[in-house]
């Protein structure tokens, strides 16, 4: 596999209550040469995701990996 996504989450802190969980244990594989869209309605977590993918955005749990290497 190219790209491994396991069980990543994203919670945001809020003032009060509980924090909002933007993404929840979102786990797919790509394989080398596949497309891969991600849809959904907006603060579906699309964002989110790929940020956490690109390293750009600490994800609270779960792993990526490129090319088996975790990132």
């Amino acid at each position: 596999m190219l790209l491994e996504v396991d069980g990543v989450c994203k919670s945001y802190p809020v003032r009060r209550g509980e924090p909002i969980k933007a993404v929840r244990d979102v786990r797919f594989s790509l394989d080398g040469g596949r497309i891969l869209a991600f849809l959904g309605p907006n603060g579906a977590g699309k964002t989110t995701t790929i940020k956490m993918i690109a390293g750009l955005v600490r994800m609270d749990q779960g792993d990526v990996r490129i090319a088996g290497h975790s990132i």
